[in-house]
């Protein structure tokens, strides 16, 4: 048994958000299978059903095919698109060797089964808030078939209600199973009772669309509902929701028919892109099938109409959101009378999720009565600092809530805790998303691209990899003896004419360095080459380095040769230090018509840069405009901005022509990580071609050159050459330490597949790192589970405890692909690699933040389990088992490892894998100096909340 009561009032912790049915929403059938999430909670402990309640699922969408092929697709791109939410692997891998779920990055697998919520309770867990949840846009969608008359996307609040009611009773039904150490309680005093009597008190609770205070107090009378949500991820009669994502906008849509309407807010960043309507396809091509639901981007007048941005010309609409300022919903608390019934009938409010207009109305009506509000699952934000979104409270709302009883409950990773995912990453390197070619520079941060995929791999090209560093060497360092190493492809370098040259970009001048020298270089040879730079070079003076092909132009049998640069390697001889590592197959294909690539080292700068100038000279072959256009991209910090360049006009050979592009207010230079120029050609017969000669992008506020590029062409633009990235600069330090760099040996991989997936289950794939020295460690990535198009993932590893990131000198993948007509091929569209402190530091600091404004009590934790929400993955601190809690903790508990089936979960390598992780999540970080004690008395002041919420309900009128 867990430890018994604490004199004075009741000792443990809350949990002031989970969903212990979630297996009954998101689409599942009757018996709670076949929907979104997958996994059983189980009922009674001693029943141990864990091998039939956590079996292994199917991994493309957990259930079988069921002869309808529009459904059976659907549900696929719906299990790619949360899968994509997350973050993390879906695997199929269930009981008994759990090697892909339960796991803290992948959230739609159970994760609080009744052994690992029984561990939980051992280790203090007091207080449980079990929510009821839906999404109807996800549970309409799945399970829409074959229909020949097409109707539109109707969602029914009807449904979510009686979801809502066939998950109470599933919870009732679990804690009326384990009567010795589980009650569900109606009242603050049954909630001290139960805790007192050493039970865990479960409240009910609600996480809902559509339900309006009428249907929530039917739930509070007929079903024993104590705690609501008002609003979850759609506006609803009684308040308006935060605006923190694309897809959320797109479910608003589907339930109110309309997008979400937004005021500027010069302190987030956040912004919605174009939004999506799922449009449902009549008889259409045969393989989507009638009925089929075809996601559809609303045109441009729509968008301007929603003021997301301020259009040009007469698409600008009054109240837009200017270029630098983020967005938040317009719409605030609608219904104040009904929040005064909910608050008169003494029930816990819970603000989570609703608009920053709306928490703070609401709040102010609390105030009136002093009636506690809480906010179950969250992070905090400074009111005066720049924050991503309106999903994390303020800071001083916190104050507010805080003198009138109300409770915090921290989130405990991903976007709502505000913590990990804010936790300063420093990128080692990015790849992608559009090309094969690699541009790493010495110290690793950003790549050059050159086509549409990063890499594809297949089963001939089983394996990519990268050069990365070292990634301490000085800019200082001495580079005046340089020395090339050229790898050729499938297609030879000619020779004789058809030669290849380095022209080397330094401070004030640009140094040509013969490579061929006329000899021919063999497909698949590779060919080294040395070069002298003037005396007194160093590494921070190399701006640029191109590789320029000396063939003839045009095409045609016997003429212009072709030739595959398949890796690229330059390094300064004299220190011994790469400058730049590219591999791609190829980087680059260089013809008659391309002729020059730019690899573009410069230094980022800083400074502030408010508009960029675009200065492109057209050369032999125009630009045709009306559909063939051209488009700047310019990414600032991860943000792709795009600049429409001739806008539909024409730009005739040798014209010059010259397009602004403003970007966010406040925007340094150090932000901007790439500019590129993409072109909307379509192929074919009548596509059209345009050769680009020159181009400057110059800072305009004030005048700073960022990128400086000609040719004859520089780039032919085609149906196959779309896109040419320009600008990509070396930071500047190259790499500079992590602001909190408490352990620089915690790495993410990010990796975003294009059209072609990584199948899964014998075809996997392998992360590679190698440090200096030649010690090689191996990462396992999809696990065997299936990482679909279109998605990106992300892989949180630590490194083998003897290196940090700045020794990694180069990264790889490594597939099992076998090859021939059933092999896999996998597109690989991007690839990041980043340095990022441990998870439980950046943690510490969001409850720090949270205790600094509730005075230092008054904070639970709130993880959102089973809820698609990322938790905190690993920690580089050590818990040894047997495990005991902290004196500091309150009572004297010792926990066994978990282990279930065939696998031991420790909190330093799964995190938060389960709801059972959470008291070694709280010992670890303790053991890194985070002041966790106060929330072993969370429990106590949950249910003092409760109280207060009961008195205050008396005088609201």
């Amino acid at each position: 048994p867990g430890p018994g009561p604490g004199a004075g009032g009741v000792w443990g912790f809350a949990e002031l958000h989970a969903h212990l049915a979630a297996h009954l929403a998101y689409g599942s059938n009757a018996n709670g299978d076949e929907g979104i999430f997958y996994g059983k909670p189980g009922v009674k402990l001693e029943d141990n059903t864990v091998a039939s309640d956590l079996a292994p699922c199917n991994r493309e969408k957990h259930s079988g095919f069921d002869g309808d092929p529009v459904r059976h697709e659907t549900r696929q791109l719906i299990m790619s698109k949360v899968n994509q939410i997350i973050g993390g692997t879906h695997g199929s891998s269930g009981f008994p060797k759990f090697e892909t779920w339960p796991n803290a990055m992948n959230g739609n697998h159970q994760q609080m089964h009744i052994t690992w919520l029984r561990r939980a309770y051992e280790g203090g867990l007091r207080v449980l808030v079990a929510s009821v949840v839906q999404n109807l846009s996800f549970a309409t969608l799945w399970n829409r078939g074959t229909n020949f008359t097409a109707p539109s996307i109707q969602v029914s609040s009807a449904d979510e209600m009686a979801t809502a009611i066939k998950q109470a009773d599933y919870i009732k039904k679990v804690a009326l199973a384990n009567p010795s150490w589980m009650k569900v309680v109606l009242t603050p005093a049954e909630a001290r009772e139960a805790a007192r009597d050493n039970k865990l008190a479960v409240i009910l609770g609600t996480e809902l669309d559509t339900l309006n205070v009428n249907q929530l107090l039917e739930l509070k009378n007929r079903h024993g509902i104590r705690l609501v949500i008002p609003v979850h991820m759609a506006n609803n009669s009684i308040a308006g929701t935060a605006a923190y994502g694309d897809i959320f906008n797109t479910h608003n849509y589907l339930v109110n028919h309309e997008f979400i309407h937004v005021v500027a807010d010069p302190l987030l960043a956040f912004r919605f892109g174009v939004p999506q309507i799922p449009r449902v396809e009549g008889s259409i091509a045969l393989w989507d099938g009638p009925g089929s639901i075809k996601p559809t981007e609303v045109d441009r007048g729509q968008y301007c109409a929603l003021g997301y941005e301020c259009c040009a010309g007469t698409q600008r609409v009054s109240g837009c959101v200017p270029t630098g300022q983020g967005e938040k919903n317009e719409k605030g608390l609608v219904d104040e009378a009904g929040m005064k019934r909910l608050m008169a009938e003494g029930m816990l409010i819970d603000i989570a999720h609703m608009s920053d207009r709306g928490q703070d109305a609401t709040a102010t009506l609390a105030d009136r009565f002093s009636y506690p509000l809480l906010d179950s699952h969250t992070g905090v934000r400074g009111d005066g600092e720049r924050a991503h979104d309106e999903r994390a409270i303020r800071a001083s709302l916190v104050t507010r809530m805080a003198r009138n009883g109300g409770v915090i409950g921290i989130g405990t990773g991903g976007s709502t805790a505000g913590g990990f995912d804010a936790a300063s990453p420093k990128m080692v390197f990015h790849q992608g998303p559009d090309g094969n070619t690699a541009l790493i520079p010495r110290n690793g941060s950003s790549l050059l691209h050159n086509d549409k995929t990063y890499a594809r791999l297949t089963g001939e090209q089983k394996t990519l990899a990268v050069a990365v560093g070292p990634l301490d060497a000085p800019e200082t360092s001495s580079c005046e003896r340089i020395s090339f190493t050229m790898k050729t492809g499938g297609d030879d370098l000619r020779g004789g004419g058809d030669d290849a040259v380095a022209h080397v970009t330094l401070r004030s001048r640009v140094v040509a360095i013969p490579l061929s020298k006329g000899a021919g270089w063999g497909n698949n040879s590779t060919n080294t080459i040395p070069g002298d730079l003037p005396a007194g070079t160093k590494v921070s003076d190399i701006r640029d380095i191109a590789i320029v092909h000396t063939g003839r132009n045009g095409g045609g049998f016997n003429q212009a040769d072709n030739w595959n640069l398949d890796g690229f390697r330059a390094e300064c001889s004299d220190g011994a230090q790469t400058i730049l590592n590219m591999s791609g197959a190829p980087i680059m294909r260089f013809t008659g018509d391309n002729k020059r690539f730019d690899a573009n080292v410069a230094p980022g700068g800083s400074g502030e840069i408010r508009r960029l100038l675009f200065t492109i000279r057209t050369g032999g072959d125009d630009l045709r405009g009306g559909g063939d256009n051209a488009i700047g991209v310019v990414r600032v910090n991860g943000r792709e901005i795009e600049c429409p360049l001739n806008a539909g006009r024409n730009w005739g050979n040798g014209s010059v022509n010259t397009v602004g592009c403003d970007l966010p207010a406040g925007t340094q230079r150090s932000a901007i990580q790439r500019i590129s120029v993409r072109t909307t050609f379509g192929g074919g017969m009548g596509g059209d071609n345009w050769n680009m000669d020159g181009i400057l992008v110059t800072g305009e506020q004030p005048a700073r050159t960022l990128a400086a590029l000609e040719g004859t062409p520089l780039v032919r633009f085609t149906a196959e050459q779309r896109v040419r990235h320009l600008y990509t600069p070396r930071l500047s330090p190259v790499f500079a330490a992590p602001e909190r760099e408490s352990n620089p040996s915690v790495m993410r991989i990010w990796i975003a597949t294009q059209a072609d997936d990584l199948r899964g289950e014998n075809d996997n794939a392998t992360a590679i790192v190698t440090f200096r020295g030649g010690a090689r460690q191996e990462v396992p990535l999809n696990r065997g589970g299936k990482w679909g198009p279109e998605s990106r993932y992300n892989v949180v590893f630590k490194l083998d405890g003897t290196h940090t990131y700045r020794d990694i000198v180069s990264f790889g993948i490594r597939t099992t692909f076998t090859g021939g007509v059933a092999g896999d091929n996998w597109d690989v569209a991007s690839l990041d690699l980043e340095a990022v402190e441990d998870p439980l530091d950046a943690w510490g600091r969001e409850l720090r933040k949270v205790q600094t404004a509730t005075g230092g009590a008054k904070v639970a934790i709130g993880t959102d389990l089973n809820g698609f929400a990322p938790q905190v993955p690993l920690t580089t601190t050590r818990v040894t088992y047997p495990m005991a809690l902290p004196a500091a903790f309150g009572r004297s508990v010792t926990l066994q490892q978990s282990v279930t089936g065939t696998r031991r979960f420790g909190v330093s390598e799964d995190g938060i894998a389960h709801i059972g992780m959470i008291p070694d999540f709280l010992v670890a970080a303790a053991a890194r100096g985070v002041n966790v004690a106060p929330i072993y008395r969370s429990a106590e002041e949950t249910i003092v909340m409760w109280e207060k919420a009961e008195a205050a309900a008396r005088s609201v009128r």
